[in-house]
């Protein structure tokens, strides 16, 4: 555990405290459906099915092999969202060609910590897909996940489980979008562009480590019971404060005819009889 004087040592060591990427509206944020996970894997979907009226063709597809560095793994591939597999479970988004047998599975998060069952997910796809076949399962997430030390994805192989973030899939696709933009239609280009605004506004809330902290598993229990006795405590100080139970100090007070009024985790008391 880091003292005080460590702590002072550091915070005077550093050469300056990086100020927050500033909130940048968008459509998305106007509209109130900034951090809408269903709203996210719609707009993925449809950028994602080649034959779209977006008429950026296979630009989704590709940035994401190579992201995975499966270069060509789909080709005339289907695209289905909320996909239903055993136990009536749901994969946000798959993507799969029944011919060659190759898959993506991907699982979209979007502020939340991780607890689908990719193994019941890939289970599922193999027996869709039939012998021989070849998933990859994508975690698509504001920060990075361990997918490696993640019980409900030990039956993946490595090589076949990822985790990717929604800004490097977007950045990869600008970086790929050249060529395609001569076919582009101009009014879904601008929904790509509010998407990406969106998604960096996300991005920048949290520090990636506070996130990936929360993520653990475990931790976000525990953090909700030392939230429990916080917020209990909370309470009983201020039904100290604010005398909501008999007490000699409600009863001086009562005495002086004082007025309490909370405010914003403040307890005020008024004197009688004063414009102050």
């Amino acid at each position: 555990m880091m003292n005080t004087i460590q702590l002072q040592s550091w915070l005077n060591g550093l050469k300056s405290i990086p100020k927050p990427h500033k909130w940048e509206r968008s459509l998305m944020d106007i509209t109130g459906v900034t951090h809408h996970e269903n709203m996210w894997s719609d707009i993925y979907k449809f950028f994602f099915h080649e034959e779209e009226s977006h008429h950026l063709n296979d630009l989704f597809i590709r940035s994401l092999e190579q992201l995975l560095g499966r270069e060509d793994f789909l080709r005339d591939f289907s695209v289905k969202r909320e996909c239903v597999v055993d136990e009536d479970k749901r994969i946000d988004l798959l993507l799969y060609n029944e011919s060659t047998r190759n898959a993506i599975i991907i699982e979209n998060k979007v502020n939340h910590s991780l607890d689908n069952d990719l193994n019941l997910y890939q289970n599922s796809v193999y027996k869709m897909l039939g012998q021989g076949c070849c998933v990859i399962t994508v975690v698509l997430g504001l920060h990075h996940y361990d997918l490696l030390n993640y019980d409900k994805a030990s039956e993946i192989a490595p090589e076949n489980k990822n985790s990717i973030t929604h800004k490097e899939l977007l950045d990869k696709v600008y970086e790929n979008i050249s060529p395609y933009l001569k076919d582009a239609q101009t009014n879904y280009i601008f929904l790509l562009n509010e998407f990406y605004k969106n998604i960096c506004n996300m991005a920048n809330q949290i520090d990636v480590s506070i996130l990936d902290f929360f993520s653990k598993a475990g931790n976000s229990q525990r953090i909700a019971e030392i939230h429990k006795v916080y917020t209990h405590i909370m309470d009983y100080v201020s039904g100290i404060l604010e005398c909501s139970e008999p007490s000699e100090l409600k009863k001086n007070l009562d005495s002086m005819g004082m007025l309490c009024k909370s405010e914003r985790g403040y307890v005020k008391y008024f004197f009688p009889n004063t414009n102050n």
